[in-house]
Parts: structure tokens; sequence; C-alpha cells
């Protein structure tokens, strides 16, 4: 933990608050740019089996994700840029986290000692090598399967409900580990939820990824103070699944990451949200507009109204979150048997089958058909 503080103790503005700089968009390089600039430069793994940067497969607020590929390389020129990775080639793909080098503001660096901290856990991918040369930051990490938002449109707009309580427990597990780790998340949202196949138990299992926002949950041991007027953290086009008392520009807690789980949750399973799909500029024209307006409908919105439709164990935890105080810790354990209780009710078979591996399979048997036809 003292790394963690040790690398936020060293950002320029506000030493507690990770920040990304107005105009962050110009932090984000085009990513032919970047394969452009990168064409020299190699990770080599021991056995020295090289690895280059080769498919775009990811865009954040402050960096461009590649897939490594391995390259043949039987001698080193003088312009190639070498990084030794002090590790065996694993088994499965590897990618590498790409950001340009400002010295007032590194964000990768930070994301690099979370995943530090959390290494080995369950659902956090593996990492590594952290390192950077004159133009960028790199940071290798273990490459995973698609994210829940790259799934919604292949699954009819939306997910059933057994696949969204399979992923409330995931997700809440989670959760719970980052918070226990002394760590507030702050970063809630579809594409930050990527899947992987289980090889032990063939299972699909939900990795978290971006720590970069991620935030100490106590200064000294004691936890982070209440304070307002905060600016908003992440990028614009999150404020879907923000907490109320986020938008409201109140410091962020454990109770936060859990409201913004919850409106995921909600948006998975019904396929929108009371302030989405609203039209051209119907939530307003800025970003000022459009979270003040956001936040209004969120606040009119009683649990059971955003929740209609669903089981009573939607509203029966949104009411819970919502009444969290800030310093509160949260009892996990309830929120899960909300959801865990409901799975049982409902008979759903214990076989960890989401919407996407029925429908993979589905296609799988319908182009095994056919090829057994010709």
């Amino acid at each position: 933990m003292s790394n963690i503080m040790e690398s936020v103790k060293h950002r320029s503005v506000d030493p507690n608050e990770p920040q990304i700089p107005d105009g962050f968009t110009k932090m984000v390089e085009d990513a032919t740019k970047i394969l452009q600039n990168t064409r020299r430069v190699f990770f080599c793994f021991s056995e020295s089996r090289y690895y280059q940067l080769k498919d775009h497969i990811g865009t954040g607020c402050y960096s461009n994700v590649f897939k490594l590929v391995k390259v043949e390389k039987t001698k080193e020129e003088p312009r190639d840029v070498i990084f030794s990775v002090p590790h065996t080639p694993p088994s499965f793909d590897i990618a590498v986290k790409v950001e340009v080098l400002a010295k007032e503001y590194n964000q990768l660096r930070y994301e690099s000692e979370v995943y530090r901290l959390l290494r080995g856990k369950c659902g956090i991918p593996k990492t590594f090598l952290c390192t950077n040369d004159k133009r960028y930051t790199y940071l290798v990490m273990e490459c995973l399967g698609p994210s829940l938002k790259d799934y919604l449109p292949h699954c009819g707009g939306r997910f059933t409900l057994k696949t969204v309580l399979l992923l409330a427990d995931q997700l809440l597990e989670r959760l719970q580990l980052i918070h226990s780790k002394g760590l507030i998340y702050r970063d809630v949202k579809p594409e930050n939820f990527l899947t992987v196949k289980d090889k032990n138990t063939n299972c699909t299992k939900v990795c978290v990824i971006d720590f970069g926002l991620a935030k100490p949950l106590k200064e000294g041991g004691v936890h982070i103070g209440f304070s307002k007027f905060k600016k908003i953290v992440g990028c614009n086009t999150d404020l879907l699944y923000h907490s109320i008392n986020s938008l409201q520009g109140c410091e962020i807690s454990r109770r936060d990451d859990l409201e913004s789980l919850g409106y995921l949750l909600i948006h998975y399973r019904t396929g929108s949200l009371p302030w989405k799909d609203k039209g051209d500029n119907a939530l307003g024209t800025t970003q000022s507009m459009v979270q003040q307006n956001i936040l209004k409908l969120k606040k009119s919105i009683t649990p059971e109204q955003l929740c209609q439709g669903l089981p009573m164990e939607f509203a029966a935890y949104m009411r819970y979150c919502r009444s969290l105080g800030f310093t509160e810790t949260p009892d996990y354990a309830y929120l899960k048997q909300l959801f865990r209780i409901l799975y049982r009710i409902e008979n759903y078979e214990d076989d960890n089958q989401f919407d996407w591996n029925i429908k993979w399979n589905l296609l799988n048997l319908q182009n095994s058909s056919t090829k057994q036809e010709m």
C-alpha cells in the first residue's frame, strides 16, 4: 500500500486525486501513429521470445491497448529498443497498454502499482512489466476476452435475468476485494469488465481492468474525509453509471462503487435507463448540462420506479446502497445473498452459463451441422 501512496504523492495537481487534465483527448495519441513510432520496440521474454505491438484493441481516456504478437528475431539491430520481461512466455495472449510519456502526468505507472497490490487475486489480470522509453510508458499484461459492452448487441440489447444474477455475484466479489485492499475503484462501467475462460473449471470469469482512477480508501489509517465540489472522475461518457453523490460533486467512497454497479445491472437487464437514449442533445449540449439533468432524473426516480418490472431484490439493492454513510462499511454478504437467493428461487442451474456462452454454443452447433450436410 505504501508504494501506491508514494505513486499518488508524486502526482502534480492534488496528491489525493487522480485527475485527467483538461483536453485529455490530446493525451491519447492516434493508434496508427503509436504503431509507427514503436516499430523498433520489442519485448523480450525469457528463452529469447520477442514480441511486438500489432493489433489495436482498445482506447481509454489516457491510453491505447495493443495486442503483442510473437516475432522471429535472430539478432538485435542498433536502432532496436529492447525491453527485457523477466518471465517465461505465457500460454495466453498478451497485451500492452501504451500512454504518452509526460512528467507531470503518468497514470499508467500508478495503475501498475494497483495491479501489483491486487496481484494473484481472482478476476485481476496478470501484469508482467511497466517501463518506458523517451516517448511512451508501457504496461505489459494479460490479454482478456470481450467486455460486457461487447456482448450486449449480440444478446438482443439486454441480458437474461440469469446472466445478470451471475454477473452481480462475480462483480460484487470483485468490488469487495478491491475495497478490502484499501481502494475505491471509481470506474464502474461495462467496458471495464472483461471475460476469460478459466482453464481449470472451463467457467466464465469476469475480470476488472483499468485501475488508473482507483484511489486509496484511507490516509494514515483513517478513512478519507468527506468533501464536496469535486470534479467528475472519468470520461464524459461514464455519467450513466455515476452515483448521485458523485454527480453532486461529493467525494466518492465504497457506497458509490456499489451504487454504480446497481445502475449497470439494471441497464443490462432492462436494456436501458431513464436517462439513457434521450436523443440528440435531449439532456443538454455541454457536459455540465448533461451532468445536472442526469442528476435531476436520478434524484427524482425512486428505487421502486427505477426497478419497475424487475424482481424486488433490485430495488432493495439500490435502497441499501443509497442509504449507506460515507465511511460506512457495506454489508457485502447481504447484497450477494439478495441475488443468490433470487437465483435459487428462479430455479436456475448452477452451470455458469452466460447468455453469450449459449449463443456461441448454438452457433457452433449450427456451423457443425451445416458442414456435415455439405
